[in-house]
C-alpha cells in the first residue's frame, strides 16, 4: 500500500478513536448514549476521508497518468455519459497511439497495448490511467523494459505545455526530447487531447504521479494550445535547426497516416536507420494508395539523433522506384 493510501487509512482510524472514545466519555460521565446522526462532525468528515480522499489517493497510487478534466460539463455533480466517454475514448486513443507512434510498433501489434482505467475522483472529473503489464504480449522481446520504456514516453505529455509559446513552440523541446520521432508523436498526441471547449470541457490537467522526469509532472493543454500544436501536428513539424540534413533514402512506404500526413518508411537500403517517419503536405488517399507498400526513394530535409541516425523527414519529392516515371512532388515547407 502506498503513502497516500496509508495517511488516509490512518486519519479514519483517528476518527474512529474519537469515537469510541467520546461514547466511553460519554457512558462513563453523564450515562449518556452517544448516538451519531448525519450532523455528526464524526460522520462527516469520515464520509469525506472515504468518498473522496480514498478516492484520490487510490488513482495516485496505481495510476500512470491522471486526467483532471475541468468545465462547465464537467462542474455537474453527475456529469452527463456522454461526456465522460468522449473524454475516456479521447485519452485512451491518444495514450495508445502515443505509445505505438513513439516505440515504432507496427499497426499489426498496436492491439496489444491495453491502457486500463485506474478509477474515478470527484472534484470536475479526474480519471486515473495506466499501461497494463506486456509480460503477456506476443510481439515483445523484453517486456519489462518495454513497460518502462512505454511509461517514460507517457511521462512527457504534462510536460508538453511548458514549451507551447503564444505562436509558436519552442525549440527548446528539440533539446527536451531530443529523439524525433517521440517529439512528432507527443505533439500530435497533446494536439488531439487539447480540447476544444464545445462539450462543455475547457481544459484537461495531466499529472504523472511516479514519472522519472519528475517527483510529480503536471501541465495543463485547453483550446488556447490547440493553434500552435496544430501547425506543427499538420503543416510544419518541429525539427532541430542543428541536426538538420538534405538527403534521399529508398525503401518500403508503410503505416500511412492520412489526417496527420505521415508515413513510415522502412526496410531503408542505409544501414543503421531503422524506420524513417516522415512528413508529406497534401497527399491524397488515392496517391497514398498507389504508394503503400511500395519500393520508393523520399528526398527532403531530414532530422537525426545526437548520434547522427536519421529518424524523421519532411519529404519534398517521391519516386516509386518500379517506375521511374511515376513521379510526385510536394512544395518544400
Amino acid at each position: 500500500m502506498g503513502e497516500r493510501l496509508s495517511d488516509v487509512h490512518r486519519r479514519a482510524y483517528l476518527v474512529h478513536t474519537q469515537i469510541m472514545a467520546a461514547k466511553k466519555i460519554a457512558t462513563d460521565f453523564g450515562g449518556v448514549d452517544l448516538t451519531l446522526d448525519d450532523s455528526s462532525p464524526y460522520l462527516k468528515l469520515l464520509d469525506r476521508l472515504y468518498s473522496e480522499d480514498y478516492q484520490f489517493a487510490n488513482l495516485w497510487e496505481t495510476s500512470d497518468i491522471i486526467v483532471h478534466a475541468e468545465g462547465p460539463s464537467a462542474a455537474k455533480k453527475s456529469p452527463h455519459a456522454s461526456v465522460v466517454t468522449w473524454m475516456l475514448k479521447t485519452i485512451d486513443n491518444n495514450l495508445k497511439k502515443l505509445v505505438q507512434s513513439a516505440m515504432q510498433i507496427p499497426d499489426s501489434s498496436a492491439k496489444n497495448i491495453h491502457i486500463q482505467l485506474t478509477g474515478f475522483a470527484p472534484g470536475s472529473i479526474y480519471a486515473g490511467f495506466s499501461l497494463q503489464d506486456m509480460q503477456e504480449t506476443a510481439f515483445l522481446s523484453g517486456a519489462d523494459s518495454f513497460l518502462s520504456n512505454a511509461k517514460n514516453v507517457i511521462d512527457i505529455i504534462p510536460l508538453m505545455p511548458r514549451f507551447i509559446g503564444k505562436d509558436e513552440i519552442s525549440q527548446e523541446i528539440t533539446e527536451f526530447i531530443q529523439d524525433p520521432i517521440t517529439r512528432d508523436a507527443a505533439i500530435i498526441a497533446a494536439f488531439n487531447m487539447s480540447p476544444t471547449g464545445r462539450n462543455g470541457i475547457h481544459t484537461f490537467e495531466f499529472t504523472t504521479p511516479r514519472s522519472n522526469l519528475g517527483s510529480r509532472a503536471h501541465g495543463e493543454l485547453s483550446a488556447n494550445s490547440r493553434p500552435v500544436l496544430r501547425v506543427a501536428a499538420q503543416e510544419n513539424p518541429i525539427m532541430s535547426e542543428g541536426r538538420q540534413r538534405k538527403g534521399s533514402f529508398i525503401g518500403e512506404f508503410r503505416s500511412v497516416d492520412l489526417d496527420k500526413s505521415r508515413f513510415d518508411l522502412r526496410n531503408i537500403n542505409a544501414a543503421d536507420v531503422g524506420t524513417l517517419r516522415c512528413f508529406i503536405r497534401d497527399v491524397t488517399p488515392e496517391h497514398a494508395g498507389s504508394l503503400l507498400g511500395k519500393r520508393v526513394e523520399v528526398t527532403g530535409i531530414y532530422e537525426t539523433l545526437p548520434n547522427g541516425r536519421p529518424r524523421f523527414m519532411r519529404v519534398h519529392d517521391i519516386k516509386i522506384l518500379e517506375d521511374l516515371n511515376h513521379h510526385l512532388d510536394f512544395e518544400a515547407q
